[in-house]
């Protein structure tokens, strides 16, 4: 997990090391990067491309997405969590205390969430955070690096879902406060 602050350089180049482990499955030449602290860039490059994952200059550092890297496991999860019952009240089931559900419609209410996912039902076999955050990612030209921080084949099915009209302003305000919530 990369933790430094100035770390979205490092994050873009090479988004492995804050990979889920589903990654390393797919990838098993991940493993062996972790027991060769000397990677070169060629290797770096061939990678990104065996992945899908552009080689190309990072963007300006995105805030949200760096808090989303440094974050555990768990926060991620809950980060997924509470922007699903943001949009979808009841979509996030047991993984939420009163404290958060009480959190989440304050704040779904305020962001008028309800209307963002027209059809639900494609989104069935899909956690619908891991889709917003899909959703958030791509308009921001960042989801070949985002994925990585989610399990391999439910990043790959977020892909082919029908896309959702949400503007990205109603998207980056949920992600901010999801963040924000996730790490207090």
């Amino acid at each position: 997990m990369i933790t430094h602050p100035n770390s979205w350089v490092q994050f873009w180049y090479c988004p492995w090391l804050s990979c889920d482990s589903s990654w390393g499955n797919r990838y098993p030449l991940l493993k062996a990067i972790e027991m060769d602290k000397v990677f070169s860039r060629v290797h770096c490059s061939e990678l990104l491309a065996n992945t899908g994952t552009v080689y190309r200059e990072p963007p300006v550092k995105n805030d949200v997405l760096m808090t989303l890297v440094a974050m555990t496991e768990k926060q991620r999860h809950l980060s997924l969590a509470l922007a699903g019952e943001i949009v979808v009240s009841g979509s996030a089931g047991v993984h939420l205390d009163n404290e958060h559900l009480t959190w989440c419609k304050r704040i779904g209410g305020g962001l008028r969430s309800g209307g963002w996912i027209s059809d639900q039902q494609v989104l069935k076999d899909l956690p619908l955070g891991l889709f917003l955050l899909y959703q958030w990612a791509n308009s921001q030209d960042l989801w070949d690096r985002a994925r990585w921080l989610s399990d391999y084949q439910l990043g790959i099915y977020c892909e082919q879902v029908p896309y959702q009209k949400v503007s990205v302003k109603q998207l980056t305000t949920l992600w901010g406060a999801v963040v924000w919530q996730a790490t207090r």
